[in-house]
């Protein structure tokens, strides 16, 4: 949500402000980048930007995802002596003391660290950031300002413990946070900022009964919202206004539609996602775009329409299979990090219930393939000669051009995500066994079938802690036995445990 923005559209309106400097425009109307482009453009250092104007672009390269420049600016506010500032100068009641200053940008870095899953550190700077803000007993400060600041570190605290299994002890942070109020002409603004943020926890906990009471008093009507402009239900966005709203809109309508399909209601369920998979925006959010196709793949399948079920999933892996690692940004927007071995695991069933064992094998191939560039997605370096270690750092610029927020990176995403695949198809000539760790080939069961004997046998299994499957491929054909995965995870877990037990025959 544009928090700073909307309060600073509300502070300024009350006064009878006519005009504002530009750069203050652009960031109350969201538009970050050019926020970024204006301060930068006319000051060369940090040292030279003005302390009102690090005010906002502290923030906006956060909004960008310009993580390195972000935390560069950010440590500059942290080590200053005094910050104190009026963000609109020559209005004082726009002060920002040292104390409130330092607290804001805390805040955003805690944001940073839960978008890169460092919970820990997460939670301890959002503590740290909550301590500054809410020790500011100064007479100097807005209070609605503060409070409205307040949302963020807990809500971060709160989803920190979330992710770390630790629910019940996340529960006097969502109380607080529901606890949090003022009373002013701003107060719509603010309100909307905290019920998004306690949906995001709601749902990070499941709670899609709870999340969905918060996101509907969050949109009054929260059907007609879905088949309004605000998603918008054209083939090309006209405005930047449009792109920058479809963007902050689609991650609230996705847990919406979400809540309702898991709380039964289908229709509306049905309804949502159409919408949403419908909107062109939805094309750039790639996290939010791939879980909205598996979860709408599961209804159609229950409506009795199994081809277009397998067609949305297969789509959902095109668009996994499209990027190395989660876009963070998109992954904190909804409050979760989607299970990609999920869809795939869902596609393979589907696909064996409709006999087509062939193509079933080839996606429980392609599910391995993706677990491996899971777990190596953070590793930026692997053997290879100088072209492959050019290769890989190319796609690495690309994927990192994915995780921006600005509406240029949105526009140009479907651009970018051909950009990504033809290098990786370039890396896989060039390097095929790095290509192998960073993005998922393509299976050619034929040409696996033709290397093996008259007489041998592959035997693959695949599945998960309830479906098991063991695919059988010989020369001439593929088949497969469904076995009882109930059980295997902890049996294998207690025989690895076993044979650690050097002095113990419990492993036999």
């Amino acid at each position: 949500m544009r928090l700073t923005s909307l309060l600073i559209v509300t502070f300024l309106g009350l006064q009878g402000c006519v005009s504002s400097p530009s750069h203050m425009n652009k960031f109350s109307e969201g538009n970050y980048a050019e926020v970024v482009a204006e301060v930068t453009g006319s000051h060369l250092t940090l040292e030279d930007v003005p302390l009102h104007k690090l005010y906002l672009l502290c923030p906006a390269y956060y909004e960008i995802r310009e993580y390195e420049k972000f935390t560069e600016c950010a440590d500059y506010v942290l080590a200053h002596p005094d910050p104190g500032t009026e963000f609109y100068p020559g209005l004082d009641f726009t002060y920002v003391n040292k104390l409130e200053f330092q607290g804001y940008v805390k805040s955003y870095q805690a944001k940073m660290l839960l978008e890169f899953t460092e919970y820990e550190e997460a939670y301890e700077l959002a503590g740290e950031a909550y301590t500054l803000l809410k020790e500011n007993t100064s007479t100097e400060v807005n209070e609605g300002r503060l409070l409205s600041y307040l949302v963020a570190p807990l809500e971060v605290q709160a989803l920190s413990l979330i992710y770390r299994n630790k629910g019940a002890q996340a529960q006097p942070y969502i109380e607080e946070l529901s606890g949090l109020n003022y009373y002013s002409p701003g107060r719509s603004s603010f309100l909307r900022v905290k019920q998004t943020a306690l949906g995001r926890i709601y749902f990070a906990q499941k709670d899609y009964a709870r999340a969905l009471d918060i996101l509907r008093q969050d949109i009054s009507d929260p059907l007609a919202a879905l088949v309004t402009p605000l998603i918008l239900m054209v083939e090309n966005v006209s405005t930047d206004a449009d792109v920058r709203e479809g963007a902050l809109r689609t991650p609230e309508l996705y847990m919406l539609s979400k809540s309702y399909f898991e709380t039964g209601d289908i229709d509306k369920a049905r309804q949502g996602f159409d919408t949403l998979l419908a909107n062109p925006i939805i094309n750039s959010l790639g996290e939010i775009h791939w879980a909205a196709l598996k979860d709408r793949a599961v209804i159609s399948w229950q409506q009795q329409a199994p081809d277009e079920a397998i067609e949305m999933l297969m789509q959902a892996v095109e668009i996994i299979e499209s990027q190395r690692s989660t876009i963070r940004s998109e992954a904190y927007k909804i409050g979760f990090v989607g299970d990609k071995q999920a869809v795939y695991e869902l596609l393979v069933e589907y696909l064996l219930a409709k006999n087509r064992t062939a193509d079933a094998f080839v996606y429980a191939e392609k599910a391995k393939a993706r677990a491996l560039v899971d777990m190596l997605a953070q590793k930026q370096s692997f053997a290879g000669d100088g072209a492959a270690r050019a290769g890989l750092a190319e796609l690495a610029d690309l994927e990192s051009q994915m995780q921006r927020t600005t509406v240029a990176a949105i526009k140009n995403s479907a651009r970018t995500r051909g950009l990504i695949l033809r290098q990786r198809e370039a890396l896989e000539a060039q390097a095929p066994e790095v290509a192998s760790l960073v993005s998922v080939g393509n299976v050619d069961t034929r040409a696996l079938q033709q290397q093996l004997a008259g007489d041998e046998q592959l035997i693959e299994f695949f599945g998960n802690h309830e479906a098991l499957y063991a695919f059988i491929v010989d020369r001439e054909q593929i088949t497969v036995k469904h076995l009882d995965g109930r059980g295997l995870a902890e049996k294998i877990s207690r025989f690895r445990q076993d044979i650690m037990q050097t002095n113990s025959n419990a492993w036999q």
